[in-house]
């Protein structure tokens, strides 16, 4: 038996041909899609699609306001003499159940299963209080609330047209090398059963 490392694959290629095809043909039946994602349903696929298109309008200004409680108070944060004396300090809260709608189903599931210290009992709770100004802290309530969206919600990595290409490129030859080791294993068992012809012949 001897072993064959590539970049991607393992190999490990018996003397006898039968052995050699049977492990491609194993190989194959358990990776052998060149299709990326396979796990992936065509409706997950379509969720997918939505999310990412849904994702890259997302901002401060997109996010639907009224849906939110917002109030202000005092700030332990950056103003010299003013700094307890006025209401600048920013807090936005909303249920997790008040977004359906606005965001996608996919995305709103992700968010809920987010372990993080701003979403407690089914509420997102976001405060700042970095500026003297109240408008500029809501501004960053609203800015860290869509930064944490983006971070709840894991998408798979979209493929470049380059990369497609080079995926199928190895799997057309590894499916092409399987083939061989196929034919040599069909003509490897031929000539066996030649040989023995031959001795009973004999």
């Amino acid at each position: 038996m001897i072993l064959q490392s590539t970049n991607h694959v393992r190999q490990v290629v018996f003397a006898r041909p039968e052995c050699t095809y049977r492990l491609f043909s194993t190989f194959i039946a358990l990776y052998g899609s060149n299709k990326r994602n396979d796990n992936v349903n065509d409706e997950e696929k379509a969720q997918i699609g939505e999310v990412r298109r849904w994702l890259s309008n997302l901002s401060a200004k997109s996010v639907p306001r009224e849906r939110f409680e917002s109030s202000f108070s005092r700030s332990s944060g950056p103003g010299g003499q003013n700094v307890n004396k006025l209401n600048t300090k920013a807090t936005i809260r909303i249920r997790l159940d008040a977004l359906g709608g606005w965001m996608p189903a996919y995305a709103l599931q992700r968010l809920r299963n987010e372990k993080s210290r701003h979403i407690s009992k089914e509420t997102v709770l976001i405060q700042s209080d970095s500026s003297r100004s109240q408008r500029e802290n809501l501004e960053e309530c609203y800015e860290k609330f869509c930064e944490l969206v983006r971070q709840s919600v894991h998408l798979p990595a979209e493929e470049s047209a380059a990369e497609t290409a080079a995926r199928e490129e190895k799997w057309d030859k590894i499916r092409g090398r399987a083939n061989e080791e196929r034919m040599r294993a069909k003509k490897h068992r031929g000539e066996k059963l030649r040989s023995r012809r031959r001795g009973w012949d004999d």
